[in-house]
């Protein structure tokens, strides 16, 4: 893995690219598994598949922070540190998408979403 590699949601990719030597992570593949499936079934126009799309992206973000604050080795895994914060600009490019094919924006819901590590209201 490259610092320069972007980052993919998918299990699958996640499994391929991580380092072999990367013991962590067991929780991000999960939620990546979980984000993928939910994010198939997302549908342009169907507000609760959409809404649910952005609430499990919010999940990965949330995954994604973990695994590098607790899981990774700030010297060691610089490159992996480097792929994971990747996931800030995939997730925000896939929440925009949601967005605009109908997702309730929070402020419709009253709820608060992280796009750019603030909370938005």
């Amino acid at each position: 893995m490259k610092a320069s590699d972007k980052p993919e949601i998918s299990e699958r990719w996640w499994m391929n690219e991580k380092p072999s030597d990367f013991k962590g992570g067991k929780e991000l593949t999960k939620v990546l598994a979980d984000v993928e499936k939910t994010l198939d079934h997302a549908k342009k126009g169907d507000a609760k598949s959409l809404d649910a799309g952005v609430h499990a992206l919010e999940h990965l973000r949330q995954a994604v922070h973990k695994t590098i604050n607790k899981e990774c080795d700030k010297k060691k895994d610089k490159d992996l540190i480097a792929v994971l914060e990747g996931y800030n600009h995939v997730i925000n490019d896939r929440l925009k998408q949601l967005y605009k094919d109908g997702a309730h924006h929070p402020d419709e819901i009253g709820g608060s979403v992280r796009v750019t590590g603030r909370s938005l209201r």
